[in-house]
């Protein structure tokens, strides 16, 4: 249903962006970019659990892939929706985890400063993140002879969906031809749901909730 809604939301932010350039009979700019950057997120509440079980807590950081696209109005507003990645393996035989997550949000800006080199736009995003987590040990034996379920444990895998919004803020860095070279973008943002880690394959008693922020910083580069 979380999804759902985000992806209405998304459609509805769209349409009224489009349907305001067209009213006003504005020139949109559109561009594409892929980034690379980093989430600090210091926060996770299941950490202590994992230390409790013998495995080390998830990283504070965790390095991101982001892909999205940034239009812009005449009236100073751009509107931007982006896509992304974040993965991190630790060290399999000593810590046992994976961490998978993905984000997509979407960020409103208005520009406020402009030179010939340099631009500044800040406003706010609204995120939702996707997670994916897997709780191992290597030391696990499983026998193919024997695959019932009941009977091979040393694997869990958890889910969570959390939704994030935040101020962010950005420095649009131009060329000679004031052509946009690259975007650093940053932000914080701030969980304003309570959201369960879940299992699709057992029941959880003692459920963790998740609720604390993160912080972001993205370098992004236009392609198209």
């Amino acid at each position: 249903m979380k999804k759902i809604t985000f992806l209405l939301l998304l459609i509805t932010s769209i349409s009224f962006a489009q349907q305001t350039a067209e009213d006003t009979n504005e020139k949109r700019e559109v561009n594409f970019y892929f980034g690379l950057g980093a989430i600090l997120h210091p926060d996770y509440n299941i950490n202590s659990n994992l230390v409790d079980g013998g495995v080390k807590s998830i990283s504070d950081v965790t390095p991101a892939a982001v892909v999205g696209w940034t239009t812009t109005f005449k009236n100073n507003l751009s509107l931007s929706m982006e896509f992304g990645s974040t993965t991190m393996w630790r060290n399999r035989k000593k810590d046992g985890s994976q961490l998978i997550q993905i984000p997509a949000s979407i960020r409103l800006h208005y520009l406020f400063a402009k030179t010939s080199k340099l631009q500044f736009s800040a406003g706010a995003n609204v995120s939702l993140v996707a997670s994916s987590l897997s709780v191992f040990s290597d030391d696990t034996v499983i026998d193919m002879n024997n695959l019932n379920p009941d009977t091979n444990t040393g694997y869990m895998l958890f889910r969570n969906s959390s939704w994030f919004a935040g101020p962010s803020a950005s420095l649009n860095f131009l060329d000679s031809a004031g052509k946009t070279s690259f975007t650093l973008t940053a932000g914080y943002d701030f969980c304003f749901t309570n959201s369960k880690w879940k299992s699709d394959y057992a029941r959880i008693t003692n459920p963790v909730k998740e609720n604390g922020g993160r912080a972001f910083i993205t370098f992004g580069i236009p392609f198209l």
